[in-house]
């Protein structure tokens, strides 16, 4: 038996409003900026709680930033 949604019904797209495209990279470059702003600010920070998730945050920008640069195709590795 499937429960019937409460609430408001989900809003449909205009066909004639595209959504913005970003260039992966653009991205991947921002979020670098990003992560590398967020360590600087961590590595100011007194050692505790706040710095540890500070510099937390900082590493998952950074990976982000290296997750979207891999799965578009554009890292290169070393063939073996």
């Amino acid at each position: 038996m499937v429960a019937a949604r409460s609430g408001p019904l989900p809003v449909q797209a205009n066909s004639s409003s595209k959504p913005a495209q970003r260039d992966p990279l653009s991205l991947a470059a921002a979020l670098t900026i990003k992560a590398e702003n967020a360590l600087e600010k961590a590595e100011r920070m007194q050692p505790g709680g706040e710095r540890g998730a500070a510099m937390k945050a900082a590493k998952i920008l950074a990976n982000a930033a290296e997750l979207l640069t891999h799965f578009s195709g554009t890292l290169s590795l070393p063939v073996k």
